[in-house]
């Protein structure tokens, strides 16, 4: 058998049906940030803008050039987006996930999913 070292970074789950409806901005003011980098699929924008609606004046910038499997060029364009931003807020998929987790290990912001 092998040896293993296994370290993981903090986390906080909230999970419930309408969950992200109704406790998202709660979520945001406890992270106690004020220039948030959105990452969520240009598809699903309409619906990304309804859920952001109570705190859009902490939306530094939106990113929507998300793309399966985060090709290197997705993440550095993410990454740029994320300049002046003090945490990242993804709404979406594995895809939109993935870009959220290349900004935040490339700028060390922690992240909202």
């Amino acid at each position: 058998m092998r040896s293993l070292t296994y370290d993981t970074l903090p986390a906080r789950i909230v999970f419930g049906p309408g969950t992200a409806r109704t406790r998202l901005p709660a979520e945001v003011e406890r992270l106690g940030v004020s220039r948030l980098l959105l990452i969520a699929p240009e598809r699903d924008l309409g619906a990304v803008r309804a859920l952001v609606s109570p705190f859009t004046d902490r939306i530094a910038t939106t990113f929507t050039g998300v793309r399966e499997h985060v090709p290197v060029a997705t993440a550095q364009a993410a990454r740029a987006a994320a300049a002046g931003a003090d945490a990242v807020l993804c709404i979406g998929g594995g895809s939109t996930t993935g870009a959220a987790k290349a900004v935040a290990v490339t700028a060390r912001l922690p992240i909202s999913a």
